[in-house]
């Protein structure tokens, strides 16, 4: 029984995370333009790349952002998960900030660059976790 109990606090304490992971995802997407440009005259290409991850990340929140801000389209957020699964946003969010990292490594040590980099890693494992609490997948033992 104190097991069932940990699990599910734990399971709520996951499902808290998908709430963030959209927050954070925003935020991402406003921070790493600013930096691409401000970074363009040192590190051409790797801000090339993290303006095309920008253009990824905003088309990956924007169906999040307009439901949420939008009361009246609330109901549809069944076609959101079909749109982006949590899942599908971890794997692909985890690719990019990993691109990122070889970019950082062969093409310039920009570390304002790379922070944008963390942040998209960031994101994409909070989407994983939230993941995670939506389908159940959380085993206290396995993945403590």
């Amino acid at each position: 029984q104190i097991a069932a109990q940990g699990a599910a606090s734990v399971h709520s304490v996951l499902a808290v995370w998908s709430g963030w992971a959209w927050c954070l995802g925003v935020a991402t997407v406003a921070y790493l333009p600013l930096c691409a440009l401000a970074n363009m005259v040192w590190s051409f290409t790797f801000s090339v790349y993290t303006f095309g991850e920008a253009g990824v990340l905003a088309m990956g929140e924007l169906p999040l952002v307009v439901f949420f801000c939008v009361p009246t389209l609330s109901h549809h957020q069944v076609t959101v998960k079909k749109f982006a699964s949590y899942k599908g946003k971890a794997m692909l969010y985890g690719m990019l900030a990993a691109g990122g990292g070889v970019y950082f490594v062969q093409y310039s040590w920009n570390i304002s660059l790379l922070i944008c980099q963390v942040l998209v890693g960031c994101v994409g494992m909070m989407y994983w976790w939230a993941h995670k609490a939506d389908t159940c997948e959380y085993d206290p033992v396995l993945d403590a």
